[in-house]
C-alpha cells in the first residue's frame, strides 16, 4: 500500500483501501475501518458494527442507532426481515424482547406497556414477548 510516498506492507494506524491501494483514514463509503486488519472493509467483524457517522466498524453503536447483527451495521430503525426490535437499552437489534418489555411490531422497539391506538388495544404476549391484538 502507498502511505507518504513509501509504499508499505502494513497500514497501521491507518486504513488500508483496497480499490486505490493506498492508507487512508478515515476509511470512504460504502467501506467501514475494521480495528483488526487496518483494512476498509464493506462489512465489519463479526460481533462489529458499522458506523455511518465515523466510516468505523465499532463494538457498540451510539446512543439512537441500533447493533444489526445481521448487516452488521448500527441502523436507525431495526429491520422487518427477519423481524427485529430495537432494545434501547443496549442499542442493539433483538429477535425478542427480554423480560419485562415486549415487542411492539409498529415500530420494531422493545416497550414496558403494550399500547392503545385508535381504539385497537394491543396486549402483552408472555410467550412471544410482544404485543398482539
Amino acid at each position: 500500500y502507498w502511505s507518504q510516498n513509501l509504499c508499505v506492507l502494513n497500514c497501521a494506524p491507518k486504513f488500508a483501501d483496497i480499490e486505490s491501494r493506498t492508507c487512508i483514514t478515515p476509511c470512504i463509503t460504502p467501506s467501514y475501518s475494521n480495528p483488526l486488519t487496518y483494512s476498509c472493509d464493506l462489512i465489519c467483524p463479526v460481533d462489529y458494527f458499522g458506523r455511518n457517522t465515523t466510516r468505523s466498524c465499532s463494538l457498540t453503536c451510539l446512543s439512537g442507532s441500533f447493533a444489526d447483527p445481521h448487516s452488521r451495521i448500527c441502523v436507525a430503525k431495526c429491520p422487518v426481515n427477519p423481524l427485529m426490535f430495537a432494545d434501547d437499552r443496549y442499542n442493539t437489534c433483538v429477535p425478542i424482547c427480554a423480560s419485562p418489555r415486549y415487542g411492539f411490531t409498529l415500530n420494531r422497539t422493545c416497550i414496558t406497556s403494550c399500547p392503545n391506538i385508535s381504539g385497537s388495544i394491543y396486549l402483552a404476549d408472555r410467550y412471544s414477548r410482544r404485543c398482539v391484538l
